[in-house]
């Protein structure tokens, strides 16, 4: 354990703990961030932490190797064994109840997945995260968050091509609500988007 100023990055806060991840991996601390310990056990080396989120007693990491799970408070972590940890590049990750959500990336493609069964098997949830015509240009979905039953995807193409889709359908279809902005992060205190 090391007293330390909190390492930069993505915050969760569960279970009592705060949990922080990004370019150094996975920090934890159990007395509100006096101390901190790394928790990297069962993360692979130099593994970017993209985002996290809990259901129930589990916490979900989405980081640029695939999506990983701990059901010991962030202590150890364990691969999800699916197309996506395989493939994907885990960008961003959200829940609504006991669904989850995953933002992913591979090269010039990007899309959104559900799982309704704590991520064994995934089902496409991008219906409607395509800005031209042509149906060919995906934004980067680079943040998920909910509020209530609806979740948000906040994209990003590099350009002006983006913004912030809503779902009122767990992820069947989308709806762009606030077009031609890089929404690279999103967050909700239950009543607010931001």
């Amino acid at each position: 354990m090391f007293a330390t100023r909190a390492p930069a990055g993505n915050q969760l806060i569960a279970m009592g703990n705060v949990i922080i991840g990004g370019f150094s991996g996975v920090f934890r601390s159990i007395d509100h961030g006096d101390n901190w310990t790394q928790a990297q056990d069962g993360l692979p080396i130099n593994a970017t932490i993209r985002a996290f989120t809990q259901m129930g007693s589990i916490l979900f990491a989405a980081t640029d190797r695939g999506i990983f799970r701990s059901s010991d408070s962030g202590i150890t972590w364990s691969p999800m064994d699916t197309i996506l940890t395989n493939h994907w590049h885990a960008t961003s990750i959200a829940t609504i109840g006991s669904s989850l959500f995953v933002g992913v990336q591979n090269y010039n493609d990007t899309e959104a997945w559900l799982s309704t069964d704590s991520g064994a098997n995934w089902i496409p949830a991008s219906n409607g995260l395509v800005f031209d015509s042509s149906g060919e240009a995906f934004p980067y979905v680079t943040a998920l968050a909910s509020k209530g039953g609806n979740l948000f995807a906040g994209t990003d193409y590099g350009g002006p091509v983006g913004g912030v889709f809503e779902s009122t359908d767990l992820g069947a279809s989308w709806t762009s609500i606030a077009p031609n902005i890089d929404a690279t992060s999103l967050a909700s205190n239950g009543a607010f988007l931001y």
